[in-house]
């Protein structure tokens, strides 16, 4: 197969197992993508906070917890080697921290704005920044 002529970024399902996430990792890495994003929304209404009887993706906080362990297994399977775009439940500074922490190289928001408004991107970046570890 070998190395893709433009950056492609691949969003990684919550709903994957650790058996599943080796095998598209094997894959994503081949091919020498760009990095992943993890995670997507969940099908799954079984992760804690889940309303049951909503329609679509879950997203947001209910995701938190699960998106920052795909995050910390793709980044300890692949030995921090591939960049990874943590989303998943971020709603404060704390909550990205804990992305990072993870191993992610980037956060990325939505819900968290839906819900606390467009200075939360600020807030965020300004503790990021005082933490200790070069994330960028």
């Amino acid at each position: 197969m070998g190395k893709l002529q433009s950056p492609l970024l691949v969003k990684l399902s919550p709903d994957l197992d650790y058996r599943q996430l080796d095998q598209v990792l094997e894959v994503i890495m081949e091919m020498e993508c760009a990095g992943v994003i993890a995670t997507n929304t969940s099908t799954n209404r079984m992760f804690p906070g889940a309303k049951n009887f909503e329609n679509g993706g879950l997203s947001g906080r209910p995701l938190r917890r699960r998106a920052t362990q795909v995050i910390n297994y793709v980044y300890r399977a692949t030995e921090g080697k591939l960049p990874i775009i943590g989303v998943g439940g971020i709603d404060d500074p704390m909550s990205a921290g804990e992305k990072m922490d993870a191993g992610a190289s980037l956060v990325q928001i939505y819900t968290g704005l839906v819900y606390k408004g467009p200075f939360l991107a600020k807030r965020i970046a300004k503790a990021l920044a005082t933490k200790s570890r070069n994330w960028f």
